[in-house]
């Protein structure tokens, strides 16, 4: 558990670095760092959309008339 928590904030400290240095980074460096950030965006929201799709399907929202 601990490994994995150092990983985890290894990466978020190389995450954090590299958004800091973006001028310096070359291009395939600056690729990588985009798609970094897309999955954390997609990390991050997963939950709201599950929850969002959870109420419209509980409350019929998703249902057609």
């Amino acid at each position: 558990m601990r490994e994995t928590a150092m990983i985890i904030y290894g990466g978020i400290r190389r995450f954090v670095a590299d958004a800091c240095d973006y001028r310096n980074l070359n291009p395939d460096e600056r690729h990588m760092f985009w798609k970094r950030l897309q999955a954390a965006a997609f990390l991050a929201l997963l939950p709201v959309f599950l929850v969002i799709g959870a109420l419209s399907k509980a409350t019929r929202w998703g249902q057609r008339l």
